[in-house]
């Protein structure tokens, strides 16, 4: 048997990075097209829209949409029409209310 002093530094395990799960890395993928897109809208006349793929959601997306728009994107608005969404720096025709910030 041997009997020494432990340092504290032997009981702290390090930190390992984790790797993203395939679900958090097609979240991160998605919010960065989603950057991309509003950092590309200049005029407010111009509209975005945006359609689902096949195997993904709309609201899966509008919840992603929603998350980089709350990052404050000089007040973007968004509807959502039968299936499309729509991303506008100014308002959106046909749009139930501005989906803007709230003054």
């Amino acid at each position: 048997m041997k009997i020494r002093n432990a340092k504290p530094e032997e009981l702290q395990r390090p930190a390992q990075a984790k790797d993203l799960s395939r679900r958090q890395k097609a979240a991160q993928e998605r919010e960065t097209k989603f950057r991309k897109l509003l950092e590309d809208l200049s005029d407010p006349a111009q509209i975005k829209a945006i359609e689902p793929e096949k195997g993904e959601k709309l609201g899966t997306l509008r919840a992603s949409l929603t998350k980089v728009l709350q990052g404050d994107y000089r007040g973007a608005h968004m509807a959502v029409k039968r299936g499309v969404m729509y991303v506008s720096l100014g308002a959106i025709p046909g749009a139930r209310r501005s989906g803007g910030p709230r003054e």
